[in-house]
């Protein structure tokens, strides 16, 4: 999976997560993207919103509408600890089940139609208002005793160990990511009494990726905007 951050303010692209972070521009309501390859052909993928919506919220039937017929999306309820039904998209779009929201820095899963296309992947557009100062200088992540579907909720690529969940979590959760073109899960990585090892050390979360974290109790922290502008 291939995913890229383009930030539009007028008529100026910013391209790429690190110069997003990195560079202050004197301006205010950007308006971002995430793309995201989506392989074709029943693949399943984690993912995530990271933005703000526009000019209504942020719901399956506005951050996946571009999706093909045939696409099912999953959420995690981590209250029952189950997914919920799948919502399969028609010729109609996704109906009712399209209301139901994709908050910012909350994973889901996506998986592509059954049916044999002619391309080998599906390019996915996650867009809305990138956070700022004002609408989220800081995002407050709740997680549960039990498995979790997460995401980082600002739309930069960022070390694992960077997160203020990862120092929250206590010793023995895990963090598990799904790989796209394995659809297999990588091994799970541990946290220890001296941290997350070099698995953990090593892992970058990137722009639109989602990703499942296991703990043994209740955590709630409050994640820090990690750029200057906006």
């Amino acid at each position: 999976m291939k995913s890229k951050l383009a930030v539009l303010v007028g008529a100026l692209l910013l391209a790429g997560s690190a110069y997003a972070q990195t560079n202050q521009v004197l301006s205010v309501n950007a308006v971002g993207y995430v793309k995201v390859d989506l392989i074709a052909t029943n693949k399943i993928h984690m993912l995530r919103n990271d933005f703000v919506g526009l000019d209504s919220p942020a719901v399956i039937s506005n951050v996946l509408a571009s999706l093909p017929v045939g696409t099912q999306v999953i959420l995690w309820d981590k209250g029952a600890q189950a997914y919920r039904p799948a919502f399969n998209k028609t010729v109609i779009g996704f109906g009712a089940n399209g209301t139901n929201p994709l908050p910012r820095g909350q994973g889901f899963i996506v998986r592509t139609p059954s049916s044999a296309t002619n391309v080998a992947t599906i390019p996915l557009y996650i867009l809305g208002e990138v956070p700022d100062s004002v609408t989220a200088s800081t995002t407050t992540t709740y997680v549960v005793n039990g498995i979790n579907l997460e995401g980082y909720p600002y739309p930069v690529s960022t070390k694992w160990t960077n997160t203020a969940l990862s120092a929250a979590l206590p010793v023995g959760s895990q963090v598990v990511i799904w790989n796209p073109l394995s659809q297999s899960y990588a091994a799970a990585i541990n946290k220890t009494v001296i941290g997350w090892g070099p698995s953990g050390n090593a892992l970058s979360l990137n722009p639109g990726q989602g990703y499942f974290v296991r703990t043994s109790t209740n955590v709630v922290v409050n994640q820090v905007k990690p750029y200057t502008w906006p």
